[in-house]
């Protein structure tokens, strides 16, 4: 979980080919949890200059759902060593934590 954005790192060990980057996150309304606005995805072969930030909205409809894992995600093209995921939250009071379940690199 995350009390600010989510801003977190992957280091693949070495350069490779990727196509897909994403994240689940966990909505509980009755726990006060709730979704990221947007997911940024940025690319590096050496952990310093980053390509991108590639984005995609959360456009989860949780109406009438007590609780989701919805998948943000991004495909493309790209070889990186290092996979930078940055959740972005929504606007307004931000007094509940950010959970994200898994990061999934292919």
């Amino acid at each position: 979980g995350f009390e600010g954005e989510m801003d977190v790192t992957v280091d693949l060990g070495s350069e490779q080919a990727n196509s897909f980057a994403g994240a689940t996150f966990l909505c509980h309304k009755g726990y006060s949890r709730d979704l990221p606005e947007r997911l940024e995805v940025s690319f590096s072969q050496d952990g310093s200059e980053w390509g991108g930030p590639v984005s995609t909205l959360c456009q989860a409809d949780t109406r009438g759902i007590r609780c989701v894992y919805p998948l943000l995600s991004v495909q493309g093209n790209w070889k990186a060593r290092y996979v930078r995921f940055r959740a972005v939250r929504r606007s307004g009071p931000q007094t509940w934590p950010l959970l994200v379940d898994e990061l999934i690199i292919l």
